[in-house]
């Protein structure tokens, strides 16, 4: 077995909606249901989606530390001193870099650049090449698309007389580096409302403060000429094509189809794309494969020499070696996937919930690519290692619903270093940790839900082959740009007839298919999906998930299906609901609620409904016209970690009805809520599939311009929040405690929690918050065996610093901000 069958979800959204939306824009109702499918229901927000002006743009100055390094820079600039950007070497880093260069240069400075060679320096700053810098006299240094980790490093650059400016786009670690700015939308306490920038975004908006600071220095048309660079790094590095995102990248692309660079003209004609107006898909699965290439087996810095280059003939060469390079790295994936496969030979899926593979030789440019070619053969998460004697190097990618950065935090003692996002990571482990690693993360995963491993298909509405058109097809590009966040639509028709399906392609790994109704038949491609043929009875009818499209053939233009699923019909089978959740008011809640939203200082208790805070949000925005936000702010545990948070909710009438809104509003009521039933039905809560943009309220709350704070809570509120904030007196009697109770070898009874309850005094909540605070110190060490938790004592060699927890440090932080809104609301 491989990748198991997905389960098809057809969103249902109001269809008085969708006809009403339908009307006001003159566009199908196949349209305006995917448009409400995304949260955008009305005439406004739908031509603000379709439209994407640039001038809508959050100002890049909202950006924490942007007006000490714009000023900054400036001075240095000034003073002719030697700047080096210091980048990456994949296509965000490499984009990054050269835009960076541009607007310095655009400003009158010399700069440098530098990006680290994959297999000699790795990923992000590195001392070696600080120092050399510092040799050849740069004074500033500004890292693209990294730096946010390089708390050793960055400290090593201090005592060398560097000035370091970090603008990065990853995770911030618990403990930032001591530069002399960071510019990251994600760290605490920026206001920039759009958090899911790539790092060539993150320099674009360093490039316009660099430029509105500079009025009359460059030519006019400059920020605009930057934009090719943003489209090809921001599609290349898979953030959301949402929001902000989506404006740069449909300006981007633009520019990208007539970019004024020689090399990306080169480069384009190289790739066989001339004369096309460039999509996504061509970015994606074209260009940026060949970019990449150089710095996954080669010198990136060719990459960045090509997209700033003047000369055509040169540019040519570069294009054409970047191709080739692409081609060794193609055949060194086949070769590496073609032995992972036969790793894999025995994969079991009730077992295998994390696959970490790991083999001396295999080239570590090249296993980030062959791990997203077995997400997709098994819908696992996948590491691959790269072993190199005791070491090796490593690169994942997951599964939706899986946080591999969150997973690889889990296992963070078994690790050198470690990076990434939720869907993508690196990391760096001893050869004689890989198998603990394995039985850790995929204990980590059998926690988890498990219906994350079956993959589900999102389906925007069921239609029939007759309402496929041309019409529907030009009205479905106006959507565009697709990709990550914002996907290609995906219709189905079921019960048809299969005429044909056929394997076809160099590899015969694509799928062609003719299916037919009792009127029409249409043609269908489903690229790298032969795979469907496998489940497929030939002589029973089918169902098709696809994204219609134009093709043409010797000049005429018919309909064709671009493939997402096939599998076979059945009749008495439905669609599992992508769930809304509708429900009533009480009279005794109207009557609360009323009062709350009148600004009356009255409690609420909780009813242990866990859908009593959407019914406070929903009646918020009935009474004031205004979003609702409900806030959890004082204890949310997912998976042992606390997070202030928000969630995002939207309402029609008085029946809740639940959507993500957009963060960006600057006017919202905001309910507190008291969140103890929220953790009780916490699965509950992620069947129902909200959907919604969770941000922290630390972020949140200092942007609101004008909010109502109307707070729910009941008694048990205080408690939970002590208990899981534990208090440094309470931790050192937990210390104590477990001083007591090891044996000679260090090792604790598995029922050591019970044990601990008892004799303390304590809650659960209390004991679990302060042995985990304790494994993240390395204080003890916890492993698993069936049900039971074995914790070996270790004691501590130097005095233990609390905050180098992150648990604890998180907690510290939910303990004041609960403080604080219970001042506001006694």
């Amino acid at each position: 077995m491989t990748r198991p069958q997905s389960i098809w979800q057809v969103a249902k959204p109001e269809a008085e909606v969708c006809q009403v939306l339908a009307a006001k824009l003159g566009v199908s109702e196949i349209i305006a249901r995917v448009l409400c499918n995304r949260g955008i229901d009305n005439e406004q927000e739908a031509q603000a989606f379709i439209n994407c002006a640039l001038e809508d743009t959050p100002d890049p100055f909202l950006l924490k530390d942007m007006d000490i390094a714009v000023e900054y820079i400036l001075e240095a600039i000034e003073r002719e001193e030697q700047v080096l950007v210091y980048g990456d070497y994949d296509v965000d880093g490499i984009t990054s870099t050269t835009l960076l260069l541009d607007v310095l240069e655009a400003l009158g400075c010399e700069p440098g650049f530098h990006i680290p060679d994959r297999l000699e320096e790795g990923y992000g700053l590195n001392s070696e090449a600080l120092e050399r810098a510092a040799l050849k006299g740069y004074k500033l240094i500004i890292t693209v698309d990294c730096g946010i980790s390089a708390v050793k490093e960055v400290e090593y650059a201090n005592s060398l007389g560097l000035k370091i400016i970090i603008t990065d786009h990853h995770e911030p670690p618990s403990e930032l580096p001591r530069a002399y700015a960071i510019i990251n939308p994600k760290q605490q306490e920026c206001k920039y409302p759009f958090k899911h920038l790539a790092g060539v975004g993150v320099s674009f908006k360093l490039a316009q403060g660099l430029l509105l600071r500079s009025p009359g220095v460059v030519e006019p048309d400059l920020e605009n000429k930057l934009l090719d660079l943003v489209a090809l790094g921001t599609i290349a590095d898979i953030v959301p094509i949402l929001g902000e995102n989506r404006t740069l990248v449909k300006h981007g692309l633009h520019n990208l189809s007539s970019s004024h660079r020689a090399g990306l003209k080169a480069l384009i004609e190289v790739s066989g794309l001339e004369d096309k107006y460039l999509s996504p898909g061509h970015v994606g699965f074209t260009l940026a494969p060949r970019i990449n290439a150089t710095g996954r087996i080669g010198d990136a810095t060719v990459a960045v020499q090509l997209l700033r280059t003047n000369d055509a003939l040169g540019a040519r060469e570069m294009a054409i070696y970047l191709d080739g390079e692409n081609r060794e790295r193609q055949e060194l994936e086949g070769e590496i996937l073609a032995e992972a496969l036969e790793m894999l030979e025995d994969f079991d899926p009730e077992e295998d919930k994390v696959l970490v593979l790991a083999r001396e030789g295999w080239h570590p440019g090249v296993i980030g690519i062959v791990s997203s070619r077995l997400v997709d053969k098994f819908y696992r998460p996948v590491l691959m290692i790269a072993l190199d004697g005791e070491e090796g190097k490593g690169s994942g990618r997951s599964i939706s619903g899986f946080n591999l950065y969150e997973a690889l935090s889990h296992c963070g003692h078994l690790l050198e270093r470690f990076g990434g996002h939720k869907q993508a990571a690196g990391l760096a482990v001893k050869k004689e940790h890989l198998q603990a690693l394995r039985d850790e993360l995929n204990l980590y995963a059998s926690g988890l839900d498990q219906g994350i491993y079956t993959p589900r298909l999102n389906i925007d509405a069921a239609v029939s082959l007759n309402q496929l058109n041309e019409q529907l097809i030009n009205q479905i590009k106006e959507l565009e740009p697709f990709g990550f966040g914002n996907p290609s639509p995906v219709l189905a028709v079921e019960q048809l007839q299969l005429v044909e399906a056929r394997e076809v392609g160099k590899d015969r790994n694509h799928l062609k298919i003719r299916v037919k109704d009792d009127v029409q038949s249409v043609d269908g491609i489903g690229f790298s999906l032969v795979r469907l043929l496998q489940d497929i009875q030939r002589d029973k009818p089918v169902k098709v998930a696809f994204t219609p499209e134009l093709n043409e053939y010797k000049g005429k233009v018919s309909v064709q299906l671009q493939l997402k699923d096939m599998q076979n019909f059945n009749q008495h089978e439905e669609y599992l609901p992508i769930t809304r959740y509708y429900t009533k008011f009480t009279r005794s809640e109207l009557e609360g609620l009323l009062g709350l939203a009148k600004g009356e200082n009255q409690e609420v208790t909780d009813n242990l409904d866990p859908q009593f805070p959407l019914l406070a949000a929903a009646n918020q925005v009935l009474l004031t016209g205004l979003p609702s936000l409900v806030v959890y702010p004082w204890l949310q545990i997912i998976d042992k970690a606390l997070h202030a948070s928000v969630e995002l909710f939207k309402t029609a009438d008085l029946r809740v009805q639940v959507n993500a809104l957009d963060r960006e509003d600057s006017k919202a009521n905001i309910v507190c809520v008291s969140s103890e039933f929220f953790v009780q039905n916490v699965a509950k809560i992620r069947e129902i599939g909200l959907g919604a943009i969770i941000i922290d309220t630390l972020q949140v709350l200092p942007e609101m311009t004008e909010i109502s704070v109307p707070v729910l809570r009941s008694s048990a509120s205080e408690q939970i929040v002590n208990n899981c904030a534990p208090s440094r007196e309470r931790l050192l009697r937990l210390y104590q405690a477990l001083r007591q109770q090891a044996g000679p070898a260090g090792e604790l009874d598995p029922k050591l929690v019970t044990q601990l309850i008892a004799n303390l005094g304590e809650t659960r909540e209390f004991i679990d918050s302060g042995l985990e605070i304790f494994r993240e110190l390395h204080i003890i060490r916890q492993e698993n065996h069936g049900e039971n938790r074995i914790n070996y004592f270790r004691a501590p060699q130097q005095k233990l610093n609390l905050f180098d927890s992150g648990l604890y440090t998180s907690a510290q932080q939910l303990l004041e901000e609960f403080t604080r809104l219970k001042g506001q609301c006694s």
